[in-house]
C-alpha cells in the first residue's frame, strides 16, 4: 500500500526541493530567532528543529546573517499586507486613524519582533557589508511605506504639514521605539504614536473639517 501511495506522488524537481527547503528554514529560523533571539540562535538549532543537516542551511543562506535577513524580510511582508488590510476601506481622517491605530495595537504587542528587529541592527554596525544590505532593506521599506501612505492621504483628502515620507520616518522609529520600550516597560505609554498621528491628521485636514475640541493627542477608541 505505502509502495503503491509513494509511486503516485509526483517527485519535486530540483528547484522545488531546494525551494521546499528553504521555505522550511526560514520558517524554522524565525521561531528560534523570535524565542531566543539572534545571539541565542545558531545555525546549528536551525538545521537540527527543520530536520536537516547543518550543510543543507549553507547550501541556502550564506550564513547566520542572510538567514535572520530572510527571516526578518518575511515578517515585514507580513506586517506590510496586514497594514494594507487594515487600511482597506478608508475614505476619510478618522476611517483612517481608527485602521492606523487597530494595526498599530496589533504589531506593537509582537515584542518578540521589535526585540529581533533592534537586536539585528545593533548587530550589524560592527559589518560595513551588512550595514549596507541592512541600509538597503530599509530604504526598500521606508519607500513602500512612503507610497501608501500618500495613497491613503490622497484618498481622504488629507494634506499633512510634513511630506509624508517624513512622517513615515518619524512613525517608523517612534514604533521601533516605543515597541523595545514596552517590551522591558509594561507600563509605557502605547497611546503616544497614535496621539502623534492625529496631530499630524488633524492638521492636514481641508479647512471647516477640523473637530473644534477634539484634543490631538486623545486616544483613539
Amino acid at each position: 500500500m505505502s509502495g503503491s501511495l509513494s509511486a503516485s506522488r509526483p517527485r519535486l524537481s530540483r528547484a522545488e526541493s531546494q525551494a521546499h527547503t528553504r521555505e522550511r528554514l526560514i520558517t524554522t529560523a524565525m521561531d528560534l530567532f523570535l524565542a531566543d533571539g539572534y545571539a541565542g540562535t545558531s545555525l546549528g538549532k536551525v538545521a537540527e528543529a527543520a530536520g536537516y543537516s547543518k550543510g543543507a542551511v549553507y547550501s541556502n543562506f550564506l550564513n547566520k546573517d542572510e538567514l535572520c535577513m530572510a527571516v526578518l524580510d518575511r515578517i515585514r511582508a507580513n506586517k506590510d499586507t496586514s497594514l494594507i488590510e487594515a487600511m482597506d476601506s478608508v475614505d476619510d481622517p478618522e476611517s483612517l486613524l481608527r485602521a492606523f491605530v487597530s494595526w498599530w495595537r496589533q504589531t506593537v504587542s509582537d515584542k518578540t519582533w521589535m526585540v529581533l528587529e533592534t537586536e539585528y541592527l545593533t548587530h550589524a554596525r560592527g559589518d560595513a557589508g551588512l550595514r549596507r544590505a541592512v541600509t538597503e532593506r530599509g530604504a526598500e521599506v521606508h519607500r513602500t511605506l512612503s507610497k501608501l501612505l500618500t495613497t491613503y492621504l490622497d484618498r481622504c483628502g488629507i494634506d499633512l504639514p510634513i511630506p509624508p515620507e517624513t512622517a513615515v520616518t518619524a512613525l517608523f522609529g517612534m514604533a521601533i521605539g516605543l515597541g523595545l520600550l514596552h517590551s522591558v516597560d509594561g507600563e509605557t505609554d502605547l497611546d503616544a504614536l497614535p496621539a502623534v498621528a492625529r496631530a499630524l491628521v488633524n492638521a492636514g485636514k481641508p479647512d471647516g473639517t477640523r473637530p473644534r475640541t477634539a484634543d490631538p493627542g486623545a486616544p483613539l477608541p
